[in-house]
């Protein structure tokens, strides 16, 4: 049998019985990695108990679970300004007997002699990651290979008109980007993880707001914009709706203005499809749509049963209410399409006037 385990839980591993408990590692809906247990009634309920919990500023990892001599082993990584730190933590099933060995800072004694060349740690088991990064290389690639890239796709785009250079031009920039994050990233210490998150998302949202300002503002546009539109929404458009479902831990995540915030973006994306006349963004927002639908089918059966078992009847009745939002979501797309010249004309008027300006 399969249960829903509560609290959510994702990348479980290194599954191991020690004592009369089954442990293992897992990340919580908050991406703290910790340490978590389960009894055989505990599976029943489809629960898990927190044994120890890794929160931190900086990126870490937990991996290796073992035991050994009446005792359990785990690793431990976390990103130092400059290094990677190397720990072992010994456990003995509770919160109070778990204890790193290295002690509480494992970054303490980490010391930086120079970030693009070189890293000296005064302890061992640390691995230093200035002495190991290829500088000289990021660069090279930067200067070699990228921007080279993006004159010859800038040539090809404005003297051929060839729209698809849009891509090589839009990775190309946000490439060099993260390179050069990469190669000041020691001077930082900030986590890679968070700033891509950060980054392409950003980055993807300009893209989106250029072109939809572009399209309220310029009318008509120059032919080569007017075709670059197709690979906007499919190169920036598709990044960014994958981006939105992971900056707000969709649909895992139980915080109320998280869903509310997802919503808003729903309409910012169809909004976007109808300024620029594209049906892709529209697209993403329906797929959106039936997310958010799940989410409204799960509280009410929740709030009417008492309890998220999911049982087979409890699944049963969400996808009945899933239904019958679909339904609605589906009514809606047909009125829309009956009446898209109207209603994209008096959306387009609207939002030129917020900005200022007259419709045409």
């Amino acid at each position: 049998t399969h249960q829903v385990v509560m609290p959510a839980l994702t990348n479980p591993r290194n599954f191991m019985s020690f004592g009369s408990k089954a442990y293992f590692v897992a990340v919580s809906s908050d991406l703290t990695p910790a340490l978590y247990s389960f009894t055989p009634a505990r599976v029943a309920q489809g629960t898990a108990s927190l044994v120890k919990a890794f929160n931190t500023s900086k990126w870490i990892d937990v991996w290796g679970l073992t035991a050994d001599n009446g005792s359990m082993f785990f690793k431990v990584g976390e990103q130092c300004s400059g290094g990677f730190v190397n720990s072992v933590v010994r456990s003995d099933g509770t919160l109070e007997g778990t204890v790193d060995l290295r002690g509480i800072d494992r970054c303490a004694g980490f010391t930086v002699i120079d970030t693009s060349t070189t890293v000296v740690s005064k302890e061992p088991g640390i691995v230093p990651t200035g002495s190991r990064k290829p500088s000289i290389t990021l660069w090279s690639i930067i200067f070699l290979g990228v921007l080279p890239m993006m004159l010859l796709a800038s040539f090809i785009l404005i003297r051929k008109k060839c729209p698809g250079m849009f891509l090589n031009n839009f990775y190309g920039f946000g490439l060099a980007v993260i390179l050069v994050y990469i190669i000041a990233e020691n001077e930082h210490g900030e986590s890679i993880i968070t700033f891509l998150k950060w980054f392409i998302t950003i980055y993807t949202s300009l893209a989106y707001l250029t072109i939809s300002l572009a399209s309220l503002l310029v009318h008509p546009l120059p032919k080569l914009v007017e075709e670059m539109k197709d690979w906007i929404m499919v190169f920036a458009g598709v990044p960014f709706f994958v981006m939105m479902h992971i900056d707000l831990q969709i649909p895992v995540t139980d915080d109320a203005w998280r869903w509310i915030l997802y919503n808003v973006v729903i309409v910012v994306q169809m909004l976007i499809s109808i300024i620029v006349g594209r049906t892709l963004p529209m697209v993403l927002g329906a797929i959106c749509t039936f997310v958010t639908s799940w989410k409204i089918s799960y509280e009410i059966v929740v709030a009417i049963f008492g309890d998220n078992n999911m049982s087979s009847f409890q699944v049963l009745v969400l996808l009945g209410f899933m239904a019958l939002q679909g339904i609605g979501i589906i009514v809606g797309a047909i009125v829309y399409a009956s009446k898209r010249a109207k209603i994209e004309d008096v959306v387009r008027g609207s939002l030129l006037r917020c900005l200022g300006k007259q419709s045409a």
